[in-house]
């Protein structure tokens, strides 16, 4: 038979009373027959490494495997082929497994060095920009005229307008042209400073560009 058939066959056939119990002893047994008689077959299994296996199908068992669908299954075929795959592999298998891993702990070394490199130098960068402090500045803007900065809180700006105190959101009053400082220079300044601060929260956060 064929593994199609024979699988239709065997849900044809009475379960011993303790097959709950066995069930995983015997799934064992077979795999293992299975790849210790078919050294190609072995061979295919060993080539996976280290790598995690996992048995994903479409027809939800999330007993032996994995349902495809939901990511949810307990897996047990997956860790019985893993489980084998030491069992058979032996030395030579032990060695390769170990040198690959010594590769990629070397590689997330290598990474890290990288990685903290580009964060010190975005850093440097934005320390060698002068302070975008607007406290006292007086600037153009689209609705008000000319207005002078009261006092900057942190990203708000804090303006008068016929004595009413009123708030400019930075960085999208610049963004959106609704505040415009004399010199281009703060402008270009501020802007550059905005890229640099998402860049590094974005290397903090998420580690090197792929």
């Amino acid at each position: 038979m064929n593994g199609m058939v024979a699988k239709r066959e065997g849900k044809k056939v009475q379960l011993r009373a303790d097959w709950e119990t066995v069930k995983n002893g015997v799934m064992e047994e077979v795999v293992r027959a299975k790849f210790s008689q078919n050294p190609d077959l072995l061979q295919k299994l060993l080539d996976t490494g280290d790598l995690e296996l996992t048995e994903g199908n479409g027809w939800h068992d999330t007993y032996w495997g994995v349902d495809a669908r939901t990511g949810k299954g307990e897996n047990h075929l997956g860790r019985i082929l893993m489980k084998i795959r030491s069992e058979l592999g032996g030395a030579a298998y032990t060695e390769r497994v170990q040198r690959l891993r010594d590769e990629r702990d070397s590689e997330k070394q290598s990474e890290a060095a990288t990685l903290q490199t580009a964060i010190e130098s975005v850093q440097a960068e934005l320390n060698a920009l002068p302070t975008c402090d607007f406290t006292g500045m007086e600037m153009r803007t689209k609705a008000f005229g000319r207005v002078k900065i009261l006092r900057q809180e942190e990203n708000r700006l804090k303006f008068e307008v016929n004595g009413v105190e009123k708030t400019f959101a930075l960085p999208a009053c610049i963004a959106q042209g609704f505040l415009i400082p004399d010199d281009p220079a703060v402008i270009a300044a501020f802007q550059r400073r905005q890229e640099l601060e998402e860049k590094l929260k974005s290397l903090q956060k998420n580690g090197l560009p792929k």
